[in-house]
């Protein structure tokens, strides 16, 4: 997540600005609509001061972590309940 961070941040400031979220957003090539882009610069931008800082990136990150944890527990759970009852014996 650091060098993930670290490579968004062109000018090394310690924080992604707009300008430099958009870009990475394009490299991607997620970057078709200018809302889009301000909606997660806003939805990352905790503390808005028109800057992502480390801790609201690294909190994002956590967060869609958890989340993709989740389905694979349930996905590995469903595997493993063979009749489907909610329970694994």
């Amino acid at each position: 997540v650091c060098k993930q961070f670290i490579s968004i941040d062109e000018n090394r400031h310690g924080s992604i600005t707009i300008d430099e979220l958009k870009k990475a957003m394009c490299s991607l090539g997620v970057c078709d609509d200018e809302d889009e882009v301000k909606l997660v610069f806003d939805a990352l931008d905790l503390c808005h001061d028109q800057e992502i800082h480390y801790t609201e990136f690294l909190a994002a990150m956590i967060g869609s972590k958890i989340d993709i944890n989740e389905d694979l527990i349930k996905s590995a759970f469903k595997h493993f309940d063979v009749d489907g009852c909610g329970c694994i014996t």
